[in-house]
């Protein structure tokens, strides 16, 4: 782990320690002995200096010493998530945001299903975004008023420039350019209709879901100052930076996000072809052929996470399940040993694997050909509802 993410320390006095020295220069404890991952040091586990810390963080009786509990215990179990989170909330009593943020992006690397962790992420980035640094104001003594007028209109053009200078050295562009799309930017509508046969018409009711799910996706997507509204017309409007290519943008939201377990039993169908399945939607067509059992779609998924494949140059999605879809999941693999079981995405096969042995964890992989763009889009259209209809731009 690098060391700009975690302070080393010593496992018997918990003092600052650099990476080449062989004795702690505080308590003289040979540091090249070995430490088994997992193991006690000083009587103690990984565990147990975790909860060691998170005692001392909830009573708020000693952070610095939570702190250092906490980076003993990463150094004894780099993979135990808990602690990074509580790391990260350490960090961030303390003032150090940055580090705060590190720790808990750590955090849902190793245990993607840790909603704590994404919660705290969503919070400390909402934050800094909210609270940027606070430029000391600077006021000149003008007599004549219309020169009094163009200096305080250059101080407030010189202060936003300067602001954002600085959010940009501490932030990093990225948080810049949402900022400033999110309150600076003048916006344009966007709007969507239903994509439907001639005559059908869609109900009141199933339009507000389709607006929710579109704003939802925007969240997942980090458009989280757009939002979508059902018109009088029957039209779901939103608004959207100038700046931004809308046909490009609605291809990120604008998918049916309907993902089915589809059990194949014993003929693998495919990649890209579209089936039949008795899953039912009244909006939705479907081909001719053979129908298809799902076992399970969207309803069964807790969360969903675009990460990059380690053994490929693409991405995936990591997903979790639901308590009910777990059991399901569970249930219908422990039968179905040597079937194959298809990962279909709005009626088109991704992936027909077979099924090897049970899984009981309820935690599974969607890989494909991915970029890290369109698993990030997956990975949202998975943890929303799948929009109750087709839709489309309007042309107007």
């Amino acid at each position: 782990m690098p060391n700009n993410f975690l302070s080393l320390r010593c496992p018997d006095c918990g003092g600052k320690i650099k990476e080449d020295e062989r004795y702690c220069p505080h308590c003289g404890t040979d540091l090249e002995a070995p430490i088994v991952p997992g193991g006690p040091v000083d009587g103690k586990t990984a565990q147990e200096y975790c909860d060691s810390a998170q005692v001392d963080y909830e009573l708020d009786t000693n952070l610095d010493k939570a702190l250092i509990d906490c980076e003993l215990a990463i150094q004894l179990d780099p993979n135990l998530a808990e602690a990074h989170n509580l790391r990260g909330l350490i960090l961030d009593e303390m003032g150090r945001a940055g580090e705060a943020i590190a720790s808990y992006r750590e955090a849902i690397r190793l245990d993607p299903t840790l909603e704590e962790a994404k919660a705290n992420l969503r919070d400390a980035e909402a934050e800094q975004i909210k609270n940027p640094p606070r430029i000391p104001q600077s006021i000149g003594m003008i007599e004549d008023s219309d020169r009094q007028n163009g200096g305080f209109i250059k101080y407030v053009v010189a202060g936003v420039i300067v602001i954002l200078v600085v959010f940009t050295a501490i932030f990093g562009f990225k948080y810049v350019d949402k900022f400033a799309n999110a309150y600076l930017m003048p916006k344009s509508p966007i709007i969507f209709v239903p994509d439907l046969p001639e005559g059908m018409t869609v109900e009141k009711q199933d339009l507000e879901i389709a607006a929710q799910t579109l704003t939802d996706r925007c969240g997942l997507l980090g458009y989280s100052y757009i939002s979508f509204e059902v018109s009088d017309a029957g039209e779901i409007v939103g608004r959207i930076p100038t700046t931004m290519d809308a046909a490009e943008f609605a291809k990120k939201i604008s998918s049916i996000g309907l993902l089915e377990f589809v059990d194949f039993g014993q003929t693998p169908i495919k990649e890209g072809t579209t089936i039949r399945t008795d899953l039912e939607n009244k909006y939705l067509p479907q081909v001719e052929g053979q129908e298809w059992h799902t076992v399970m779609s969207n309803d069964g998924i807790m969360t969903a996470l675009a990460s990059k494949d380690p053994n490929y140059e693409t991405y995936r999605i990591d997903f979790a399940l639901t308590e009910k879809g777990t059991k399901i999941f569970f249930e219908h693999t422990s039968q179905n040993i040597g079937t194959y079981l298809g990962i279909v995405f709005d009626k088109s096969v991704i992936a027909s694997p077979i099924i090897h042995d049970a899984i009981p964890s309820g935690q599974g992989v969607v890989s494909g050909n991915f970029t890290q763009e369109t698993a990030e889009e997956l990975a949202a259209a998975l943890q929303t509802k799948p929009l109750p209809f087709p839709i489309r731009l309007s042309n107007r």
